[in-house]
């Protein structure tokens, strides 16, 4: 503090869009992106309940057609975003 202007701010709620929670009796710390996932669904208006399964049971088919620009940009924003928050 002698080298720095600093100021006391209490715990970290935030950090970097990323959500600070802690369990100080057991020692633990989550960064939590809720607020980014949420963000998620909005833009790319995800709706509908969760799943309870990760994939569907209906067999997938694949695309006869040819995908347009704005199908392959859309489809790589949406992938590039879901790899972004597991990574």
């Amino acid at each position: 503090m002698s080298t720095f202007v600093l100021r006391e701010l209490g715990d970290v709620k935030w950090f970097l869009a990323l959500r600070v929670v802690r369990d100080r009796n057991q020692g633990k710390l989550w960064l939590v992106q809720d607020s980014y996932i949420e963000k998620l669904v909005e833009r790319f208006n995800i709706n509908g309940p969760p799943a309870k399964i990760p994939l569907s049971p209906q067999e997938l088919c694949p695309f006869e057609g040819t995908a347009t620009p704005d199908q392959i940009l859309g489809y790589q924003q949406r992938i590039g975003s879901c790899l972004y928050a597991a990574i």
